[in-house]
């Protein structure tokens, strides 16, 4: 399956709803901006790229409408200079890069040239990784160096981009699959965790707008977004104590160390240091792993209190009652606010039981430890999950591990051993 098939679902937005919501989005993108001005931390760099008739022109045409134009600084490509060519090739962007306190748009930037070119057969596989790599560490010191930076991939289907290119009276004669190819391999390798893209739906013009657009807003707003997940993994621990505090579950000292030790490896992996200052995504990161953790220890009651002697069947029943209320909430929502989305859903039949399939059969087996032992031991031992994204992310994706996720990996597994050796 496509990581841009999602983006292929048909999604509308009625002229009425996007006239609403788009004046409050370039108010609200207004007062980003001047806040980002007014206090100058950091520089915003947007990068636009995607599949030709997919909105990207269009959509940096739409921002510098939305915001104060005096202080969006727009770049576009073209062929290196004769003086850019003696230069490193990655020095045209570098000396584009917007101070602290603009808004800089890369209108094709450093992604360009090595996926136009490795389509096209000009560099081999190895050159085209070589460069992914270069672009990799670039993007990471930018972020490290404390900028903003923020990847849109905008997408259409094949059909769609015809479509769409024959009502602009362009050449619909576009290497499509063998473009998409390429771009597959390279925004996986490249969506990092310090610079992920974001994929966006191109079809339809309001709906494309108002999805970057809110992005955008709640980035500018909250920069301190990896903070807020960094502390989400404080949950492990608040399973603990909650499962003690209302279903009065075991909690020694020896496995009080295990749990923490091995919520301190996730943390150290994940966190990325605050440079706003506000205490604001800390409360957000604790306040959602202080639910999670109350929805685990609410299941482990559940399942608890049907007092049945057959784990498998209290664990399976207390999933399907919990599916069947999320589902019929989630579907109600969608009805009222998304119906759009809603049938995309149900066109996408196949697709949609399948990773609804998938995903049951990996509550399932949460579920079933929850059944067996306490919820605080079960979650712990879930963070090897954070073991297996690191190995795709090294072997599948050539990324190369950091002296902070190697720490992270030892306190993880020193954890998740401590605490299996307790039981």
């Amino acid at each position: 399956m496509s990581m841009f098939e999602s983006a292929e679902l048909d999604h509308e937005i009625s002229k009425a709803l996007y006239r609403r919501e788009e004046a409050k989005l370039r108010a609200q993108l207004l007062n980003a901006q001047y806040d980002l001005k007014e206090n100058g931390r950091f520089p915003v760099l947007i990068l636009i790229a995607g599949v030709e008739g997919a909105g990207k022109g269009e959509t940096v045409n739409l921002l510098n409408v939305w915001m104060d134009p005096r202080h969006v600084l727009t770049h576009g490509f073209a062929e290196p200079s004769d003086e850019e060519l003696e230069r490193p090739h990655l020095w045209r962007f570098v000396k584009a890069l917007p101070p602290k306190g603009k808004v800089g748009i890369f209108f094709g930037a450093w992604h360009t040239d090595p996926i136009v070119h490795r389509a096209y057969g000009k560099i081999s596989s190895g050159e085209f990784g070589d460069r992914i790599d270069e672009i990799v560490r670039l993007e990471k010191m930018l972020v490290d160096e404390g900028a903003l930076l923020l990847k849109y991939w905008f997408h259409v289907s094949r059909k769609q981009q015809k479509k769409r290119l024959k009502a602009a009276g362009e050449d619909t004669n576009y290497p499509y699959r063998k473009f998409l190819k390429v771009s597959e391999t390279f925004v996986r390798r490249t969506s990092t965790a310090e610079a992920p893209w974001i994929v966006v739906p191109g079809a339809d013009d309001r709906y494309r707008a108002l999805t970057f657009g809110r992005h955008l807003l709640a980035a500018m707003r909250e920069r301190s977004f990896a903070v807020t997940i960094a502390y989400t993994k404080t949950e492990p621990v608040q399973v603990a104590l909650f499962g003690l505090v209302f279903l009065g579950d075991r909690l020694t000292l020896p496995m009080a160390i295990a749990i923490v030790i091995a919520t301190s490896g996730v943390f150290v992996m994940s966190e990325q240091p605050s440079r706003s200052g506000s205490v604001r995504p800390v409360l957000l990161g604790l306040a959602a792993g202080g639910f999670f953790a109350l929805a685990a220890i609410g299941y482990r009651g559940a399942i608890v209190s049907l007092a049945d002697p057959d784990f498998l069947m209290a664990a399976t029943f207390t999933l399907c009652v919990g599916l069947l209320l999320q589902a019929t909430a989630l579907s109600l929502y969608l009805f009222v606010r998304e119906r759009a989305v809603l049938i995309a859903i149900a066109r996408a039949w196949s697709a949609s039981l399948l990773a609804g399939f998938m995903g049951a059969l990996a509550s399932q087996f949460w579920f079933l430890g929850f059944a067996l032992t306490t919820a605080a031991n079960v979650r712990t031992l879930g963070l090897i999950e954070v073991l297996f994204a690191q190995a795709v992310a090294r072997f599948a994706f050539g990324q190369k591990t950091t002296v902070r996720e190697a720490i992270g990996v030892i306190l993880i597994v020193a954890g998740v051993a401590l605490l299996l050796a307790l039981q």
